[in-house]
């Protein structure tokens, strides 16, 4: 940003406003830069050391929600990201067993298969 863009920036919405909703870039050097990561990471970490598992569990289920769309919208195709690998996300992130998710959703009875049988096979 020139020095005229950001005089006329103040011009049209006064300092206060610029200061409050304006992200300025900074240039670091790759040491300042370095440090403003580890301080960065500290920080997250010490956010995340406070939050309670109810908090842990609901930004995990955000940040799947985003990841699922973000699958859905896109145009790259990964053979890996099936319906299986996100359901499979889903229920570790319940810190459930398969067995008990599967007795939660009434699975086992709307297929007919018995609750051993996901183990190994899938029927009778």
């Amino acid at each position: 940003m020139t020095k005229k863009q950001f005089e006329n920036l103040i011009a049209k919405y006064g300092a206060k406003e610029v200061a409050e909703n304006m992200v300025f870039s900074v240039k670091l050097s790759p040491k300042e830069q370095e440090e403003s990561n580890k301080a960065f990471s500290a920080a997250l970490a010490k956010h995340r050391a406070a939050m309670s598992p109810e908090e842990k569990l609901k930004a995990f289920l955000l940040q799947f929600r985003f990841q699922m769309e973000d699958y859905i919208k896109g145009t790259h195709f990964d053979k890996k990201k099936t319906f299986g690998y996100f359901l499979k996300s889903y229920i570790e992130s319940l810190k459930r067993k398969h067995i008990e998710f599967a007795n939660d959703i009434h699975w086992t009875t709307a297929m007919g298969i018995q609750a051993s049988g996901l183990s190994g096979s899938w029927g009778k």
